[in-house]
């Protein structure tokens, strides 16, 4: 049987897609009309809701794609306990502030449906350890 950890590494992983758009985005490639094509308002217009002055929307966006592309390396490659408590606990405020901005740009509150299971993901992830595998000893 699956376990809740890999569960949640499985689900938690694809968040690295969105990242690579947002660290595009800071690097003046703007594609994230994929992630809310219109008439859904732009990350743009999410981050003015949010309050984060203009002058900085470039190097929040690349801090906060390479957060969410560093979900899917760790998962995947690192591996690392303190990596994933640092994630979990950056993504607690990080994604109130965007259920925030979500809905002062007056999205549904469906939409804010990540902004809750991602966190939890991520404390699964922080505070559960990887089973063991059982050796065969004779």
């Amino acid at each position: 049987m699956i376990s809740l950890r890999t569960l949640a590494k499985f689900l938690s992983s694809p968040i690295a897609a969105p990242g690579i758009l947002f660290v595009l985005y800071g690097f003046g490639i703007d594609h994230t009309s994929i992630l809310a094509p219109p008439p859904l308002p732009s990350v743009t217009e999410k981050f003015i809701a949010s309050g984060i002055p203009t002058e900085l929307f470039k190097p929040v966006a690349i801090v906060v794609g390479l957060m969410k592309v560093t979900v899917a390396v760790n998962n995947l490659l690192l591996k690392s306990s303190t990596i994933s408590k640092l994630l979990f606990f950056t993504s607690v405020p990080g994604f109130a502030l965007v259920a925030h901005s979500h809905n002062l740009v007056g999205l549904p509150m469906s939409e804010n449906m990540p902004c809750i299971v991602m966190p939890v993901l991520l404390g699964i992830l922080a505070f559960t350890e990887e089973e063991k595998t059982k050796s065969k000893t004779k």
